[in-house]
């Protein structure tokens, strides 16, 4: 069926957990490697709710000046897609997610 764009407005999921579409949220997860599990926490905004699978956006680099640094002569900067995620929020390695600006 894959991933349907909702209306704006806020989605509950089964375990519960309530996600609001163009919302920003520090998701925390867990990764794991050869030294053990470990948390890691970054901001995405939520651009479509599916159930427990949430469409996640980046940060919008566009017209970062700090992009300039790493540009090659002649290479046009500012334009900078926006990374994507789908993260399944019934998932072991989904920690937690708290709303953004909610300090």
């Amino acid at each position: 069926a894959g991933i349907v764009t909702p209306k704006i407005g806020k989605h509950v999921n089964p375990r519960g957990a309530m996600f609001e579409v163009g919302k920003e949220y520090r998701f925390t997860l867990l990764s794991r490697d050869e030294g053990g599990v470990y948390e890691h926490t970054r901001t995405w905004e939520v651009s479509a709710v599916d159930g427990n699978l949430l469409r996640l956006l980046g940060p919008d680099l566009t017209g970062n000046p700090f992009l300039q640094l790493d540009a090659e002569e002649g290479e046009e900067v500012g334009v900078h897609p926006r990374e994507t995620m789908i993260l399944n929020i019934g998932s072991a390695f989904f920690h937690s997610a708290q709303l953004a600006n909610d300090d």
